[in-house]
């Protein structure tokens, strides 16, 4: 399973916000406003809160992968957020520009682990990260990230 698969560009956002909270209202806003049958915005909320207290979900190199489990949902979801003057995620650490967002069924426990570690292999072993900070166009940051996918299968 790919993460150019399940990120389509509908679902690539450029953000101005001030800081985590912030950030995880207008996430928790624009998905649950995207998904009619999905759970509430604050319902995917407290997830995101209720996911962050078992562990801050900072990745690297100014990257975040919040991620959830919804009983709502049968498939897997990912969404890439861009905050241009990034935000303080985690003290001590650089600040966040990209979030990518995985939302996914409850019970896809291997699926899940999958996602996250391509995810992470993406950041660590590609310049995927520079490339999508200096793109304005969300049709090329998809296609950035599906040439740089390519790179680590």
């Amino acid at each position: 399973m790919n993460i150019s698969d399940l990120l389509s560009e509908d679902n690539i956002f450029f953000l101005k916000v001030k800081n985590k909270d912030e950030l995880f209202e207008k996430i928790a806003e624009i998905i649950s406003k995207k998904n009619k049958k999905m759970e509430s915005k604050e319902t995917l909320l407290s997830l995101m809160k209720n996911r962050e207290k078992q562990g801050n979900t900072f990745a690297r190199k100014g990257v975040a992968i919040p991620h959830v489990k919804c009983n709502s949902l049968k498939d897997f979801k990912i969404y890439l957020f861009i905050v241009k003057d990034g935000i303080e995620y985690k003290e001590g650490e650089e600040k966040v520009q990209i979030i990518f967002m995985i939302i996914g069924p409850e019970k896809s426990y291997n699926i899940h682990l999958l996602l996250l570690s391509r995810l992470a292999r993406l950041i660590k072993e590609t310049p995927v990260i520079k490339e999508i900070l200096k793109e304005k166009e969300i049709g090329v940051i998809n296609s950035i990230i599906g040439e740089n996918e390519g790179k680590i299968i």
